[in-house]
């Protein structure tokens, strides 16, 4: 059964209770001078993301980033470690990539990955319009812009099993509903509200989801609603924010108009214009129509005729000072929905946007990625009779080019610690260990000593050596003063012993004595 098929069997998704629960859409009536704002509405967030540049910037960067991450059906190996590393991917920031793959490697069975499985299928093919990169850039967009995300479980034609043993039932297929068009259904007879189901309302026409066949993925909202329970939709972050974007469309429009009917830089006057009569001023305010209120005369000087003055209606430096105002607002915006500004600035140098894009990944995209994959590992492990302490829906970060450490800086940084084994500094940097002598223990530097061991002193010296007589360096007699004799070592028991070639050399300078 297709999403078309429910047009004709809308009627087995009757709801036990009609009792509705929509958004309320708060409609702002003007008074006076005050600013008017649009209606807070799901319809009114969609209507930014076709209508304003500034939101349909963001969120179309963010929904592609969060699109790209594959996500993949994996076998747990080790269910500590497991736990340890979904927790540490929500928050990453502070740990590299080599120390993340460690742990996914040792949760992970990556010997036997599981390639022959519905759920797999299912992850990479959604449903016959839509790849896997289009289904979560939809899934993304919708909730960055109302807050919610509806996702349908086609089941196919199993309307007579009902309750938590829909659970079991396998996925065919699965759809992204519009979120600005469905309306929850709740139970009031409970305190806190119990969701009966999910309709979608299409030009007027109600179509019924059971409540086992959706995946509601929502940003908290923690406005509590006893009688319209408003409470079970997530907050769009636009209806927070609608004030900055009102005023950010307000400044396109202004900026708009002053490109494009910005009239004349200023304006000859006839300073004799005192009592005109209705024929000059006729003629008069046909001029300035003419002469000054027209895009043709941007920047220019307008005349009329008369004795002249001069009168400057604009500046440039208002203009600059306007289009920073309008920067500040795109950056108030970025911060809105969790996108770091300098990804946009045209000012920024390489590092800082390289840095902004790690943040992207680390502070917005993963968190947002690991909160879906958990509401799928909820809903869809069942559905194929998997074992959740068994197997897992995961987020493959391995070439994630974001959360790639910067390979010069780690080996820089891991071949010049010393107090790890070369095994060691093979797996920080992704290489596997060798079965070798000596590289499961540290090499020890040779080119360093302390500084007692380093200096010998003068006064361990004989009298020869301190007058610069005979070599005392090791090139000759390696430590033997020319008369012979040894001289003494503070951290050689007060005595340096003689090598095999001293005793040799010294043998010899004792038959050209004698």
């Amino acid at each position: 059964m297709g999403i078309k098929d429910l047009w004709t069997k809308a009627t087995s998704y009757l709801p036990l209770r009609s009792n509705f629960t929509r958004p309320k859409a708060s409609s702002v009536i003007p008074v006076g001078q005050l600013p008017v704002y649009p209606a807070l509405n799901p319809q009114t967030y969609v209507a930014q993301y076709n209508t304003n540049s500034t939101v349909y910037t963001i969120i179309n960067l963010m929904a592609k980033k969060f699109a790209v991450l594959p996500r993949v059906l994996a076998q747990i190996e080790d269910t500590a470690t497991e736990k340890q590393y979904k927790r540490a991917l929500k928050n990453n920031a502070g740990m590299k990539h080599s120390k993340l793959m460690k742990m996914h490697d040792k949760s992970y069975r990556t010997d036997d990955p599981v390639i022959q499985n519905p759920l797999t299928d299912l992850l990479d093919h959604p449903n016959e319009y839509m790849g896997q990169d289009q289904f979560y850039a939809a899934i993304y967009t919708y909730k960055k812009l109302t807050g919610n995300s509806f996702v349908w479980l086609n089941r196919g034609d199993n309307d007579s099993v009902e309750g938590d043993a829909r659970y079991k039932l396998p996925v065919l297929e699965m759809h992204v509903l519009p979120s600005q068009f469905m309306t929850i259904t709740v139970d009031r007879q409970f305190l806190f509200g119990e969701i009966v189901n999910y309709v979608l309302y299409d030009q007027g026409q109600p179509i019924y989801f059971q409540k086992e066949d959706i995946i509601h993925w929502r940003d908290p909202n923690p406005r509590y609603d006893g009688y319209n329970f408003t409470h079970y939709y997530g907050l769009s972050p636009l209806e927070a924010g609608m004030q900055l974007l009102t005023q950010d469309r307000a400044g396109r429009d202004a900026m708009v108009a002053m490109y494009q009917n910005g009239g004349a830089r200023g304006v000859l006057y006839n300073e004799s214009f005192n009592n005109l009569t209705p024929e000059q001023l006729a003629s008069g305010k046909s001029a300035i129509d003419t002469k000054i209120n027209n895009r043709a005369q941007k920047s220019a000087v307008a005349m009329l005729p008369g004795t002249w003055g001069y009168l400057q209606l604009g500046d440039s430096a208002v203009d600059m000072e306007f289009v920073e105002t309008m920067d500040k607002v795109f950056q108030r915006c970025c911060n809105l929905l969790g996108c770091n500004p300098q990804l946009f600035e045209t000012k920024t140098t390489f590092n800082n946007v390289e840095q902004a894009r790690k943040d992207l990944i680390t502070n917005a995209i993963m968190p947002d990625a690991c909160s879906y994959r958990d509401e799928e590992n909820r809903v869809l492990l069942q559905a194929f009779g998997l074992d959740k302490t068994k197997y897992t829906i995961d987020i493959d970060i391995d070439d994630i080019p974001e959360l790639q450490d910067d390979m010069e800086k780690v080996t820089k940084r891991v071949l010049s610690a010393w107090v790890m084994t070369p095994n060691e500094m093979r797996e920080e940097l992704g290489m596997d260990d060798l079965d070798e002598p000596g590289m499961d223990e540290p090499w020890v530097p040779t080119t360093l000593a302390i500084l007692s061991d380093a200096a010998v002193p003068t006064n361990q010296l004989s009298a020869d050596a301190a007058m610069g007589g005979d070599d005392t360096t090791g090139s000759g007699s390696s430590g033997m003063g020319g008369n012979g004799k040894e001289f003494s070592h503070p951290k050689m028991g007060g005595k340096l012993l003689p090598t095999e070639a001293d005793v040799k050399w010294n043998a010899e300078l004792a038959k050209i004595k004698h």
